[in-house]
């Protein structure tokens, strides 16, 4: 009853500061505004993590009032470790939400409070345990923890892209924070990991919905990522408890899984050489994130962060279960992760291994082949993993449109990048001028804006949708441009010019 009355004060704390900071004239200086790499498409205030911190004050104070016997106090300074966090944040990460600070002064400011946790009030890794073998950091434990705290905050700030995802991944973190604590007869612990959950369930309350909609911001992402890495310090300290270092990573695990596979893309499919470019590109913001994906290839924002929570779940869970664990249950534990993140990259793209597994497909010819322009990776793949029988989709150089041949159904142009809007789509209306061929052409709303105006007779052959798109809007649109143009026949393939869309079709005959 005591834990369900503290969720319950900790829910309706969080949900009625924020609606009073949305409903103020605060709302107007923490707009968020889309752009390309957003998926969002209206202004949006960041003030989700501003109330949380607010709220969490509120209850911090009012557990001053609570009898120790009740809610003990914790004897290692975790109340002013978490009261340092909030504060502090409630500075820096407003600053970050207002100003968009860069990421060499994001970092600076992490640290800084990194090292304040540890040096300042003792918190720090010291004897970890890994596969049965204890290892004692001795001087590099404070050293460890403060990289810890600040990969976890810029993890918990990476996954914030679409709505709900790093609340809900946060809920789980807590949850399996609270479930050790209980464990190892930690009250204070257990209390404040539910008193986290329910601020998290008081913002998740407006940022799913849409009449008062608000979102985390850098505060409040950076404020659960870093409340929940120093719970997950406080479990790996637990006198006693003799867990392994496995189990504060799979806690957070599915956020240290996500900035580990976009770090790692980054590095490696930067174009340049040098290593210091390659180093600095890892830190670069993109739209390729796995819940990026996801969106592309149609889910909404509840589907994929559904489906995403399902796999931070099990992250966290399997941190539970190893901590249960003797040495061959914990390799078999991470076996079954290491595999199942495995498939789940290569059916989002990022590996591009052919499944070994497949099963019979028809043969026949697509009937509809829609040219896609110099397109960007996450966009086509998505388009090509969309389970769909009336389109094929065919990756076309910008300088081979004049030969696209009388087959397609549509060409596509994809603008991922503001810079080169003005020529990509001139390309786009070059590619209609040489055959009588629609084009679709997606790009910000600014830019579609500003063509229209500089053409305001219009274009017969182009049609423009404003960012960000989903996969089923582009195959309604293509349904209705297929229905204006006769059906390829198979027959007539040897009696056709060249075109690449012959030479598509040839190739799909051979595989």
């Amino acid at each position: 009853m005591f834990l369900l009355l503290v969720l319950m004060v900790s829910y309706f704390a969080s949900a009625m500061v924020i609606y009073c900071l949305v409903r103020s004239p605060l709302a107007r200086y923490f707009g968020d505004s889309p752009n390309h790499r957003k998926v969002h498409q209206q202004i949006v205030p960041r003030l989700g993590g501003v109330g949380m911190i607010i709220a969490f004050l509120f209850v911090f104070i009012l557990r001053s009032r609570v009898p120790a016997e009740i809610w003990p106090i914790s004897g290692n300074f975790l109340s002013g470790a978490l009261l340092l966090i909030a504060v502090f944040l409630a500075g820096s990460g407003t600053l970050d939400d207002i100003r968009n600070l860069s990421f060499k002064k994001k970092f600076a400011f992490q640290f800084i409070l990194a090292a304040g946790i540890t040096i300042l009030l003792g918190h720090h890794f010291g004897k970890v345990s890994l596969f049965g073998h204890f290892l004692d950091l001795h001087h590099f434990g404070p050293l460890v923890t403060v990289f810890w705290i600040v990969a976890v905050m810029n993890a918990f700030n990476l996954i914030d892209g679409i709505d709900g995802l790093a609340g809900a991944v946060a809920i789980c973190g807590f949850g399996a924070v609270g479930l050790l604590a209980y464990a190892n007869g930690s009250t204070y612990l257990l209390a404040m990991s539910v008193t986290f959950i329910g601020l998290t369930l008081g913002f998740l309350r407006f940022n799913l919905s849409q009449g008062y909609k608000v979102f985390l911001g850098d505060s409040g992402s950076q404020f659960l990522g870093g409340v929940l890495a120093l719970m997950t310090v406080e479990i790996q300290a637990m006198p006693k408890a003799h867990f392994s270092i496995l189990v504060p990573l799979l806690v957070v695990g599915y956020p240290l899984f996500d900035i580990s596979v976009a770090m790692t893309r980054r590095f490696l499919r930067c174009g340049a050489r040098s290593f210091s470019k390659r180093f600095g590109r890892m830190f670069v913001a993109d739209n390729e994130h796995l819940h990026h994906r996801l969106v592309h290839v149609g889910l909404s924002h509840f589907q994929s962060t559904f489906l995403l929570s399902i796999v931070a779940a099990t992250f966290s869970m399997s941190g539970v279960i190893i901590s249960r664990l003797q040495l061959p249950g914990r390799l078999a534990v991470l076996a079954y992760l290491g595999i199942s993140m495995f498939l789940i990259l290569n059916r989002l793209g990022y590996v591009g291994i052919r499944p070994w597994l497949t099963f019979p497909r028809n043969k026949l010819l697509p009937g509809n082949i829609v040219g896609v322009i110099d397109p960007d990776e996450v966009f086509f793949h998505s388009l090509k993993s969309f389970k769909q029988n009336k389109f094929e989709f065919l990756n076309l150089p910008a300088k081979m449109t004049k030969f696209i041949g009388d087959e397609f159904v549509a060409v596509m142009l994809y603008n991922a990048s503001r810079e080169e809007f003005e020529e990509r789509w001139t390309t786009a209306l070059r590619a209609t001028e040489y055959h009588d061929c629609p084009a679709i052409v997606i790009a910000e709303a600014f830019d579609i804006a500003k063509v229209k105006e500089a053409h305001p007779e219009g274009f017969k052959s182009i049609h423009f949708m404003e960012k960000p798109i989903r996969v089923p809007d582009l195959i309604r649109e293509l349904e209705g441009f297929a229905k204006l143009r006769p059906r390829y026949q198979v027959h007539s393939l040897g009696d056709r010019r060249f075109s690449l869309a012959d030479l598509a079709l040839r190739n799909n005959v051979r595989d």
